[in-house]
């Protein structure tokens, strides 16, 4: 009974030690075919990350530069643990560093143009010999497209400007075409123009025109511009500018005055709405129509486009 006890003991324990030798047999197995596939994984790792490193590199040695930005760029977000990630970010800084030097030399550049035209054209032919980033690229694309406008603006604003040369005051005029006269009420007319002398030597300046007309005396002495920005011009008209005069169907009362800060009169042409009061013996204020604001606009963009004043400078 005992050696049968024992036998039937060592069989059952080497039935298990047979089972356990199976099971481990079977999980080494498993590693080892985990183990392949992770080393198979990481070759096709660093296989597509030294695709994407070639790329770059002979692009950028084609001055490519755009397309092998992208190509380190995938690179850098699709394999961050990479040993090439280093010299892939050199290239990177390289090409952004570049890139930057090109816009700086380009905005410089552009101020030293005179005329619009000449600025768009500039940013063409860098754009098309130049390496820029997208993102700079669309910063320039922004301001042709400004520029742009601005010379469909300069047409408009020739259309509407009347351009007069007094040579015994030895001055240029520049008045609006547009309307600035206004009727308040049934009985009573504002005028209000804003228009630009600039002397033969260069000197430029606003000048402002007011003219009331009713039955009766305003006698106002100060013209108040309010935009709805803030901006606050006030204009003082008193003799000998402050004229008046009684016609036949009453009275009527006008200046001409200069203005002296030029960029209040700036600041106001950027509002969307401008208050107009006359104040005197009574005060009245209404505003401005579109077609008044518009023409207060143009002659603002036209007093910025003309020349300051300049020893060089010569009437012609």
């Amino acid at each position: 009974m005992f050696l049968l006890l024992t036998g039937c003991v060592s069989q059952q324990r080497y039935d298990d030690l047979q089972a356990q030798n199976l099971e481990f047999t079977k999980r080494v197995h498993e590693l080892e075919q985990k183990n392949d596939t992770l080393h198979k994984e990481l070759d096709a790792y660093h296989q597509a990350a030294q695709f994407y490193y070639k790329t770059g590199t002979d692009l950028y040695a084609q001055g490519r530069y755009g397309d092998a930005l992208e190509a380190f760029d995938k690179l850098t977000d699709r394999f961050p643990t990479s040993p090439l990630i280093p010299s892939a970010e050199e290239k990177i800084t390289a090409i952004k560093n570049m890139s930057t030097a090109n816009y700086q030399a380009l905005l410089k550049s552009l101020e030293g143009q005179t005329t619009v035209r000449a600025k768009i054209d500039l940013m063409d032919r860098e754009l098309k010999e130049k390496f820029f980033t997208k993102e700079q690229a669309a910063a320039l694309t922004e301001k042709k497209v400004n520029l742009q406008h601005e010379i469909e603006a300069q047409k408009h604003m020739i259309r509407n400007i009347v351009v007069e040369d007094d040579q015994t005051r030895q001055a240029t005029f520049y008045r609006t075409t547009k309307p600035v006269e206004q009727q308040v009420g049934y009985d009573k007319k504002f005028y209000v123009e804003l228009y630009i002398i600039q002397k033969y030597s260069g000197k430029k300046s606003y000048r402002i025109k007011t003219r009331f007309s009713a039955p009766d005396y305003l006698s106002y002495d100060t013209v108040v511009l309010q935009g709805d920005n803030g901006t606050r011009l006030e204009v003082k008209s008193v003799h000998p500018r402050k004229q008046s005069a009684v016609e036949g169907d009453g009275i009527t009362e006008w200046s001409d005055d200069e203005i002296a800060d030029e960029e209040k009169v700036s600041r106001l042409a950027r509002s969307n709405s401008i208050s107009v009061q006359f104040k005197g013996g009574y005060k009245y204020t209404f505003e401005l129509e579109e077609e008044e604001i518009a023409a207060f606009r143009e002659l603002v963009r036209k007093y910025q486009s003309l020349k300051s004043p300049d020893k060089n400078f010569s009437h012609r």
